[in-house]
């Protein structure tokens, strides 16, 4: 069997991998000049089952109202990208009804924690570094309001086997003194403690050296320009360079995985999500596990002896220009967290990131069969691609060999849902 894989971000490496593993033919295809260069490069860091809850929550309409066009919103909507979010908006706020966001928060969970085993066994099975941690997740919440929602969600994700604890203000505090600063402002937090860390794009380069020791050959800098289909299977992926055959295809390319699959008249409900991160030298901050300040939204993570923090969203169709109002508002939220260590901060010393989260309507990753025969997809895990990435390429890596994957995936298919 020979496999062609398009994508060498999370997502498609984590699935070559495993269908590697059973000795399998496997092409990956990558635009870039390497592993993990897109959205897989610099994003928050977190392995957080805890935080899989799609973005379109209850009282999400009324946010992505008042923040088109501003700057400072922690969800920008460009107003120039109206009409192209037109119909996947109109989808993507209907998903926002309470009902909808309760099943897809749960599929989501029950996903992240099967990722995190997968993971485990890996990390078991293989010498590999990324900078992991077993840290747990400390929320911190300024507003009484949030934090009710918060512990409802906290609540609904303890029935998938996510455990958290409550924290007043001064059990925040003793867990991370750093945030002793800025404990008036705060109302109470919440931690989960079997979260992790860990820096997704050395796990990209980790993975490709195992990849290639199972026999994985990559084309980087070449781009598939398009999918060729005949009696209802793909016949071969045309490229910037050449025309390649294959017995399967996995789509695993992201923001860009929506128009590959339109030559194919297959309509994939996956729009681009812009997300911004800077990356700090460690400075004298003493923290030692990730803080998510929600009302801010943003994460801070410790990564070695880096920091990065990373945060908000960006409707703006597939530009990734990194806008310097966006970073010096992540600088200033950084400020909000830590105040004792802002003034420390040197602009050169700053590595401004953005990065295209593929956002699907209903918050659920694509991952699977298509109805074409030898096609199958692994993508649309928006801000959770880190979390979800191991439990997903081990699923779709099941389902390409033919076999049932551990965890239930019916609902994450094509089928059903465009």
């Amino acid at each position: 069997m020979r496999l062609i894989v398009i994508g060498s971000g999370l997502a498609g490496l984590t699935a070559a991998y495993f269908v590697a593993s059973e000795r399998v033919d496997v092409t990956v295809i990558d635009r870039t000049e390497g592993p993990g260069l897109e959205t897989s490069f610099a994003n928050g860091a977190l392995l957080a089952p805890s935080s899989v809850a799609p973005w379109n929550s209850p009282g999400l309409p009324r946010l992505l109202l008042s923040s088109i066009g501003r700057e400072r919103s922690p969800v920008l909507i460009r107003p120039r990208q109206m009409i192209a979010l037109a119909d996947w908006g109109a989808r993507f706020l209907a998903n926002s009804r309470a009902s909808s966001h309760r099943r897809a928060t749960l599929k989501n969970t029950a996903l992240a924690r099967y990722s995190r085993q997968v993971l485990d066994e890996l990390m078991r099975q293989e010498s590999i570094d990324f900078n992991f941690e077993s840290t747990g997740t400390l929320c911190v919440y300024r507003d009484l309001a949030s934090l009710r929602t918060a512990i409802e969600q906290a609540e609904l994700v303890a029935h998938a086997g996510v455990r958290h604890e409550r924290l007043e203000v001064d059990g925040v505090v003793a867990l991370e003194p750093e945030l002793e600063p800025i404990a008036q402002e705060l109302k109470g937090g919440l931690f989960f403690p079997e979260d992790a860390l860990g820096d997704a794009h050395q796990f990209c380069r980790e993975l490709r050296t195992l990849c290639e020791r199972e026999g994985v050959q990559f084309r980087f800098s070449e781009t598939v320009l398009r999918l060729h289909s005949e009696s209802g299977r793909v016949a071969e992926a045309q490229t910037d360079a050449e025309t390649l055959k294959a017995d399967a295809y996995l789509v695993a390319a992201g923001s860009h995985s929506a128009s590959l699959l339109a030559d194919l008249g297959l309509r994939l409900p996956v729009r681009p999500a812009k997300g911004y991160s800077i990356t700090l030298p460690r400075l004298a901050l003493q923290t030692r596990l990730p803080v998510l300040d929600r009302d801010q939204h943003i994460v801070v993570t410790p990564l070695g002896d880096r920091v990065r923090v990373a945060g908000t969203a960006e409707f703006a169709g597939f530009d990734r220009q990194v806008r310097a109002p966006r970073i010096d508002n992540l600088i200033r939220q950084f400020a909000m967290v830590y105040p004792r260590h802002a003034a420390a901060i040197r602009r050169n010393q700053i590595g401004e990131w953005a990065g295209l989260r593929p956002m699907t309507a209903d918050g659920m990753p694509f991952l699977g069969a298509t109805p074409i025969s030898n096609l199958y997809l692994n993508t649309g895990h928006g801000p959770s691609g880190w979390t979800l990435a191991c439990g997903s390429g081990k699923s779709v890596a099941d389902v390409i060999l033919g076999r049932s994957p551990s965890v239930d995936i019916s609902d994450f298919g094509y089928e059903g849902r465009v």
